[in-house]
């Protein structure tokens, strides 16, 4: 019998971990699970609460694809790492990945990490992203459907 108990970190990879950090100030649940095993000094240092308000302003980003096809170019990944607040991008969507469009968890095409000092800066880049995914991340190898162009009436 399996039992799930939640006490399990959250997947992606850790992708969260950066901006659990910069939240924090310094930890996240990963290392401090090691700290409490291993190096119990570290462990003491962790305070009982997390600090509030929260260092930064950030969030983990599921990015949408509205287009689907044979990845030509990833422009909308280049633009991403460049703005203020990026921390880490994680996908596996690369020159040559079939991409769907996203409808669940499954077709999300990459989590990116969102972290800044300025929540003003945090949300005006997360606005760009939203923005650069509605007009598309990738060139494909193939011909835009004009119906993918089109607004869908949920957004």
């Amino acid at each position: 019998c399996l039992v799930e108990m939640n006490c399990r970190s959250h997947g992606w990879d850790g992708a969260w971990v950066p901006l659990a950090k910069l939240l924090t100030g310094g930890y996240a649940q990963p290392g401090v699970a090691m700290d409490s095993h291993v190096d119990g000094a570290a462990f003491d240092k962790i305070p009982a609460v997390y600090p509030s308000p929260f260092k930064a302003a950030g969030q983990n980003v599921m990015l949408v694809s509205f287009f689907s096809g044979t990845v030509r170019t990833t422009p909308g990944y280049d633009k991403m790492k460049r703005l203020s607040s990026f921390v880490a991008l994680q996908t596996g969507v690369e020159v040559g990945s079939k991409v769907e469009l996203t409808v669940d968890l499954f077709t999300a095409v990459g989590v990116l990490v969102l972290a800044n000092s300025d929540a003003k800066k945090m949300e005006a880049d997360l606005a760009e992203v939203r923005k650069m995914e509605k007009d598309g991340l990738f060139t494909f190898d193939e011909e835009v459907d004009p119906v993918q162009v089109e607004p869908s009436p949920d957004t």
